[in-house]
């Protein structure tokens, strides 16, 4: 129905026709589509968009927490390259004349790579006690945690701590634990665990009855023998610590004798 409008009026003399008006229809101003929430990773590109029905010409003015971003006025808004500061709420003001709408918020959220800020430590331990190895990470949630020995993923190991016990001498190896997250992963340092049998090496030779002591290098460990469980006697002169070759010369030619070990 648009176009030029005029009249004829007529009589006995004549007819004359008026001044041609015009049919304006404006459309009204609204959003068909909305600005979409986007989870994206650091250093990657997000692309806002929106598009208006009703009659234009349109002005566009995006903005991020509610306050105008300079030089943001397309249909389109773009964030190059985003870092953890470019996360927030966008939105987008339609005008034309004196109207003008709003759009729905949309929110970006950027995704960091996990940071590790407490490393796995190395650990020097005693088969069948008890150990753990540790890691901090932060970052973008959710985090997911992955043990590995010796490369390997160690099922079940999926916790920021590693802890188990009763372990042997099989458990020495290389251990570190894949940190994740939606932006990626990251891979601890490596922590060597060792782990020793608290007697090892048993011999029985000329010198007598011996073995190695591997005793933990901070604590201070007696050996003892006895004949009948009642009475121990010290087998060395001072309490020793770390690893220590022990000979017992009269183990092989006295009565039957038993040992046992006192750690403090």
């Amino acid at each position: 129905d648009v176009g030029d409008y005029s009249v004829v009026v007529s009589n006995d003399v004549g007819s004359t026709e008026s001044a041609p008006g015009r049919l304006s229809v404006v459309v009204p101003l609204s959003l068909v589509e909305q600005p979409q929430s986007q989870n994206v990773t650091a250093g990657s590109t997000a692309v806002f968009t929106v598009r208006a029905s009703g009659t234009g010409p349109f002005v566009y003015q995006w903005r991020r927490e509610g306050v105008d971003i300079s030089g943001a006025t397309g249909t389109f808004h773009v964030v190059t390259g985003a870092t953890e500061t470019d996360a927030g709420n966008y939105s987008v003001v339609v005008s034309r004349g004196v109207d003008s709408i709003s759009s729905e918020v949309a929110v970006l959220r950027v995704n960091t790579l996990p940071v590790i800020t407490v490393q796995p430590a190395n650990e020097g331990v005693l088969a069948g006690g008890d150990v753990s190895l540790m890691v901090v990470a932060s970052g973008a949630s959710p985090l997911t945690y992955q043990w590995r020995k010796d490369g390997n993923p160690i099922d079940g190991a999926t916790d920021s701590i590693l802890l188990w016990s009763g372990f042997g001498t099989s458990d020495t190896g290389i251990y570190s634990v894949v940190v994740s997250n939606p932006a990626g992963s990251v891979e601890s340092q490596l922590a060597v665990l060792s782990v020793q049998d608290l007697i090892s090496d048993v011999r029985f030779g000329a010198t007598g009855f011996s073995f190695r002591l591997n005793a933990p290098a901070d604590r201070q460990a007696r050996v003892e023998f006895t004949t009948d469980f009642s009475t121990w006697t010290d087998l060395l002169t001072a309490p020793v610590s770390g690893t220590v070759d022990v000979t017992d010369p009269d183990g092989l030619t006295s009565a039957l004798r038993f040992y046992r070990i006192v750690i403090k």
